[in-house]
């Protein structure tokens, strides 16, 4: 009984004053933004915003319409330009996303607050959209994060575009040997090994975007994403959950079916095995 008292002090502790960090803005970039000037033409803005330290421990992803836009972390917020719409805005809970729908008009800004929950095991997130006049408030409190840019796989700020720009400009040279050129498509898969369907879904739909050298992607109806580089024919590759797992794996392209065969393995959860991928569109 001590000893349940005494890990369930420890995660406690943790969830109220630990310290997450995440790759930052220029204190320049963080600077423009607070000053909550009209989108682009024909955008609306969107600022998301975490201005508690609740959960200090707890990074949380964010998905707008299921792609990353990042991950969290106290007194942080990301800034993100939308097209008009119904856009679907994701949040990562303890067991699974939380969703909140945001009717986006052109020219308008819309401030969306991340707030962080107790939950059963480490604690859990939601989204709320605010009012102009509070949401103002809660980014001049906070700082500017910088967003996961899916392009060249890394976390990056409006500097760093050039650098993008080369590396997505980097020739295809690996799969050359394999005789496939374009790996971009929408893929069936089929997973197995253990717990593989607790961590990755049931034989989950895969969304592959090649761009040089470099892969990413979507699997499943959960937000799981992954992204990558090819090496000398194989595609070695990290992936997450939208639940908070992660884990790492490699596959390889058959040259005559064009079938991309491979493998898992979890670094959150106990689990890995087979992932086998075939082009349907």
């Amino acid at each position: 009984m001590r000893k349940l008292i005494a890990v369930a002090s420890l995660i406690i502790s943790a969830f109220l004053h630990g310290c997450a960090t995440v790759p930052m803005a220029s204190v320049e970039s963080d600077k423009e933004r607070k000053e909550f000037s009209a989108p682009s033409q024909g955008t609306a803005g969107l600022y998301i915003y975490r201005n508690s330290a609740l959960g200090g421990a707890l990074k949380k992803s964010v998905y707008v319409d299921g792609q990353l836009v990042g991950e969290t972390a106290p007194m942080t917020y990301f800034y993100k330009e939308v097209q008009p719409g119904e856009r679907l805005l994701s949040t990562e809970s303890e067991f699974s996303n939380n969703d909140l729908t945001l009717d986006a008009k052109i020219g308008q800004n819309y401030f969306v607050r991340q707030y962080i929950k107790i939950g059963v095991f480490v604690g859990g997130a939601n989204l709320e959209i605010v009012s102009d006049e509070e949401g103002k408030k809660g980014v001049l409190q906070c700082k500017l994060a910088n967003t996961f840019d899916y392009d060249s796989l890394t976390y990056s700020s409006k500097t760093d575009k050039s650098v993008i720009e080369q590396t997505l400009e980097t020739e295809q040279l690996p799969l050359k040997q394999t005789g496939v050129y374009d790996l971009s498509g929408t893929y069936s898969s089929t997973i197995t090994g253990f717990n593989a369907q607790n961590i990755l879904g049931i034989n989950p739909e895969v969304k592959l975007t090649q761009k040089g050298n470099k892969v990413s992607g979507t699997y499943g109806t959960a937000g799981g994403h992954f992204w990558g580089e090819i090496e000398d024919g194989r595609i070695k590759f990290e992936y997450r959950e939208s639940g908070g797992g992660s884990g790492s794996g490699e596959w390889t392209v058959e040259p005559d079916s064009g079938e991309i065969i491979g493998k898992w393995s979890s670094r959150t959860w106990q689990g890995s095995g087979k992932w086998n991928l075939t082009r349907t569109e």
